[in-house]
């Protein structure tokens, strides 16, 4: 509820003036503690993804099950998004999400190498349309 300055009955129908935001720190992964970065393929139920890593901490390219980790089950997390993993071996090698990244957290993993950027663009000039041993035709 806002401040009721003014006194009054719609004091509760206003909005507040100051919006409360948090500005959380990026969370960057370290070797030590078996942190890794994976993209989030697909959302089961409960609170279980499916995740392929893209970091190079041991398990690149790896697609395996994640969970939430216990404080963190309230973020939301959607299909496509980042998220930072820990590797957990006491049970019997689980992942767990103890982060999701946002896209201007994406943007300075990029720049700091944690995310391997791909060029995968196209040159126009490389296309070719049919082989080279076909012959002109001429239509009448």
């Amino acid at each position: 509820m806002p401040k009721n300055l003014k006194g009054g009955n719609k004091a509760k129908k206003q909005k507040n003036s100051i919006p409360n935001t948090k500005i959380k720190p990026t969370y960057l992964p370290s070797n030590s503690a078996n942190e890794h970065i994976g993209v989030v393929n697909k959302k089961y139920g409960f609170q279980q993804y499916d995740v392929t890593i893209v970091s190079d901490n041991g398990h690149k390219n790896e697609t395996t099950n994640a969970k939430a980790h216990g404080g963190k089950k309230n973020i939301k997390i959607e299909n496509g998004q980042y998220v930072l993993l820990e590797y957990s071996e006491l049970n019997s090698g689980t992942f767990y999400i103890t982060d999701a990244y946002q896209a201007q957290d994406v943007e300075i993993l990029k720049q700091q190498g944690f995310i391997p950027v791909s060029n995968d663009k196209m040159d126009i000039d490389d296309i070719v349309f049919g082989s080279m041993d076909d012959k002109e035709i001429n239509v009448i």
